[in-house]
Parts: C-alpha cells; sequence; structure tokens
C-alpha cells in the first residue's frame, strides 16, 4: 500500500496522464476491428490486469482507472470504427493470410503489454514514497 504522503502529493497532470495512458490501453482490451485477436489478449492478460487494478485500491488512482475506463467506453458507443483491409496482394495465398493474422496478433499483444507497462511505471512513479 502506497504511503499516505505519496497519495496526497498526486498532482492532476500525473493523475491526467494516467487516464490518458489508461485510455489508451483499452485499445487492446476492447473489440473494435479484431475481436479474436482483443479476446485472446484480454484473456491471457486478464489475471495480470486484476492484479493491477487491485493495486490501485485505496488510492485516487482507482476512480481515474475506472473513469478512463467508462470514459472510453461512453465514446465508444458513439463511434464508428472502420475495419477495412485493403485487398491483398496479386499472388497472396491462404498461407500468407494465416501468416500475417499470426503476425498482426502478436504485434497486438507487443503494443498492448508496452502500453501496460507505461501504465504501471506511471503507477509507481506516481505512488512512490518521497525518496523512493
Amino acid at each position: 500500500m502506497p504511503a499516505a504522503a505519496a497519495i496526497k502529493r498526486l498532482i492532476p497532470a500525473g493523475r491526467a496522464e494516467f487516464r490518458k495512458l489508461v485510455d489508451d490501453y483499452q485499445i487492446f482490451t476492447v473489440p473494435h476491428c479484431a475481436p479474436a485477436t482483443v479476446a485472446a489478449y484480454k484473456s491471457a492478460r486478464a489475471a495480470r490486469d486484476a492484479v493491477f487494478v487491485a493495486s490501485l485500491k485505496g488510492t485516487p488512482l482507482l476512480s481515474d482507472y475506472r473513469k478512463a475506463v467508462a470514459d472510453r467506453a461512453r465514446k465508444d458507443r458513439k463511434t464508428f470504427y472502420e475495419c477495412v483491409q485493403p485487398p491483398p496482394p496479386p499472388g497472396f495465398t491462404a498461407d500468407d493470410a494465416v501468416r500475417k493474422q499470426r503476425e498482426d496478433r502478436d504485434q497486438h499483444f507487443v503494443d498492448g503489454d508496452k502500453q501496460f507497462a507505461k501504465i504501471v511505471a506511471l503507477r509507481d512513479k506516481l505512488l512512490a514514497a518521497p525518496g523512493d
């Protein structure tokens, strides 16, 4: 549990940055254009994400996290996502399509994990006790 002094010194700019990072992370956990990929990522990272959210308990960052998730959900309800891929190039085979889908999925995992790491790092920075 973070020190009370650390919680008191959370600055609005840091909290806003935290909400922005959480908002950006939603692209990896809310299906827009690749529901199977998002479902696989969300399933694979569910335990990690739950532990992270639990780590926010007792801090103002928990309400910031919830607000960012809720705000993104509201925006998503009003947004139409065009999920159009360009036509495959001549000679593109079924094997190529499978390989491309796997590469896209792998990249989704890499990018999602990088975004999550940014959130964790900022949480740690914001909640660090003075002198840590």
